[in-house]
């Protein structure tokens, strides 16, 4: 015998029936699941738009502002000769005379091998000012100009790029530059492919990944971001991919091997690769090549004491590279020895394409040190 199912009473006095009472469970259910999706949908519409917010700010710093600038030296810098680099300080307290003067050549990864090449630079600036050496180690450009702003770093070899920031930023006194025998100085920016790429000008990037260097790098960054734009329509993100190397070095090898699509890198790296490393050139097709620039740069702080100074300066201006420890590490590039700067002219490219891009001439990080005795 069937018996019905007796109705479940409810504090209102009505009653309720089993299909019924599944009905507003369903129904609840429904609505809450609806709920925890619309909940579920709102934060990662909300991380979504997160992610965006730091694409673009990353985007940002890594090429700059919109608008251009008009870099100059930094306050608190004197310009008596108007030669866009800064003066030593009038007042003697903010003189640096250190005991040891200390010495480093453009901040990377091998930085710290650098110190066997200028071996013979340090021993002659030991000599010339009759105080001991030493050469610092930075994996960072950052650290290097924040030690030469705050007078860890007396005496410094800086990149093209670097070199403007350094001046502005820190009071970084340029004084040669690598040349060639005949007096000559520079290189180009070469935009480099696999031989065996599709890619045929530099039309054909559209949709390929570039590989640039760091940020403060001229010929592996700054030229290259400003030349493709400007001169042919390619923007980052919009016409082209882009990701990062850590040296010339690296890249060249990585477009040898066919593993990168694209790289822009400093003309006189290629040669020093194929006379040190057996480079095959033949693995390598060039696309671009620039307008010539001014190569890596020497000098010293604009804190350093003027009578000290001026030996150093002295130490700098022509220095011949026959019979150094300089002398293999850049006989294959021409560069023999250092020829004098004459930065307003000679850097004009360089700040012009920095004031393009937006990119402020500033000091953030604080200089992180390795010493080496």
């Amino acid at each position: 015998m069937n018996e019905e199912t007796p109705p479940l009473p409810v504090s209102d006095g009505v009653s309720v029936r089993p299909a019924f009472r599944w009905t507003i469970i369903g129904s609840t259910f429904l609505i809450g699941l609806g709920m925890f999706l619309g909940i579920v949908s709102y934060w990662y519409l909300l991380d979504a738009q997160s992610v965006a917010d730091k694409q673009r700010v990353l985007y940002e710093r890594i090429f700059g502002k919109s608008q251009p600038v008009s870099n100059r030296l930094a306050a608190g810098f004197l310009d008596a000769n108007a030669d866009q680099v800064a003066d030593a300080p009038v007042d003697e307290k903010d003189w640096i005379d250190p005991e040891a003067i200390t010495f480093s050549y453009v901040a990377g990864k091998d930085n710290a091998q650098q110190e066997q090449v200028w071996k013979s630079l340090l021993e002659q600036l030991a000599e010339k000012l009759g105080r001991p050496s030493k050469y610092l180690v930075f994996e960072k450009f950052e650290d290097e100009v924040a030690a030469l702003k705050d007078g860890t770093l007396h005496v410094a070899g800086l990149n093209t790029g670097g070199v403007p920031i350094a001046v502005d930023a820190a009071g970084f006194v340029p004084v040669s530059m690598l040349g060639r025998e005949d007096g000559s100085s520079g290189y180009t920016m070469q935009i480099i492919v696999p031989a065996g790429s599709s890619v045929q000008r530099v039309a054909d990037l559209k949709g390929k990944r570039i590989h640039f260097l760091w940020r403060d790098s001229n010929s592996g960054f700054k030229a290259p971001v400003v030349i493709l734009q400007e001169d042919f329509g390619l923007k980052p993100n919009v016409d082209y991919d882009y990701g990062f190397s850590t040296s010339h070095e690296d890249s060249i090898k990585a477009i040898a091997r066919g593993e990168i699509d694209a790289a822009p890198v400093a003309s006189d790296m290629i040669d020093r690769l194929a006379a040190r490393d057996g480079l095959d050139r033949s693995k390598i097709r060039i696309i671009h090549t620039s307008e010539r620039f001014p190569p890596a740069a020497l000098g010293y702080s604009n804190r350093i004491k003027p009578e000290v100074a001026m030996k150093i300066r002295e130490l700098l201006l022509g220095l011949s590279f026959a019979d150094t420890t300089m002398s293999e590490e850049f006989r294959s590039a021409g560069v023999t020895k250092l020829v004098p700067v004459h930065y307003k002219e000679d850097w004009a490219i360089i700040r012009r394409i920095d004031d393009s891009l937006g990119y402020i001439h500033e000091v953030k990080a604080r200089p992180v040190v390795a010493e080496k005795n």
